[in-house]
């Protein structure tokens, strides 16, 4: 019969394929990279003095984390109320 392709041609097309688009996959994922690398180093940041944090104790930002996590858990608790009185 014309136009039945055997079962080994079938698999050596499959392989083309599989071989071509992981090839085309593998140069697009390489040219991001190198493209990624060439723009961070085109737009580095070049400061000539470091910048210092401002300086705040440990013990203030802990509290206000508890003060904000206590009026969150205020704000949900008062919404989110059981109505248990039947």
């Amino acid at each position: 019969m014309v136009g039945v392709l055997s079962v080994n041609q079938l698999f050596n097309d499959a392989l083309i394929i599989m071989v071509t688009g992981m090839t085309v996959v593998f140069a697009f994922l390489s040219i991001v990279i190198v493209a990624m690398r060439l723009l961070r180093l085109c737009f580095a940041e070049q400061s000539t003095s470091p910048v210092e944090p401002a300086q705040q104790s440990a013990g203030s930002v802990a509290s206000q984390q508890q003060v904000a996590i206590a009026a969150a858990l205020h704000h949900y608790r008062q919404r989110h109320r059981r109505h248990d009185s039947k």
